[in-house]
């Protein structure tokens, strides 16, 4: 199943958040498959200096709207929902983006979900949704590699190699 993500830049409110513990696991919104009415829940994960945490989106079921605001998962500021069935169509490669979509969507950028997320920074998440609209939500395998042996071309990711390998 080929699922989009969309991300569009956000604010963060405050909540208690879940640590993800250990140096793998698989993560999912509360209740998944099927996700309840007003949560607001927070997630962190610590990355070390010399470590990448790789994220894996298996799926992604996230009531869509247009400015990404009534149910969403946030990642270190960069919120994601999605439509069940959308029509969005991507491919990314390291150094180009060909997209074919709605035309609201030119502001966000749409990424395909079997590329995996990588981050080098710890981990802020939230996951927020509203009273109305409950989809399935989310279900994302997670694991802490070693920086020096990563091969990723994402540049920051390549930047924290030069500084640190």
């Amino acid at each position: 199943m080929k699922t989009s993500i969309i991300f569009a830049a956000a604010a963060s409110a405050a909540s208690t958040a879940i640590e993800l513990a250990g140096a793998s696991g698989t993560w999912t919104s509360p209740g998944y498959p099927a996700y309840k009415g007003n949560c607001h829940q927070r997630y962190y994960k610590a990355v070390g200096p010399k470590e990448v945490l790789v994220l894996d989106f298996e799926h992604v079921d996230i009531e869509f709207d247009e400015s990404c605001t009534f149910d969403f998962l946030m990642i270190n500021g960069q919120k994601i929902c999605q439509e069940s069935g959308s029509n969005l169509e991507t491919t990314i490669t390291s150094t180009t983006a060909s997209t074919t979509t709605t035309p609201y969507i030119t502001e966000m950028q749409v990424v395909d979900s079997f590329k995996p997320l990588c981050l080098v920074e710890d981990l802020d998440a939230l996951f927020h949704t509203d009273s109305i609209f409950n989809y399935a939500g989310f279900k994302i395998n997670w694991e802490i590699k070693d920086l020096c042996s990563y091969k990723c071309m994402q540049a920051d990711i390549l930047a924290k190699q030069a500084a640190n390998c």
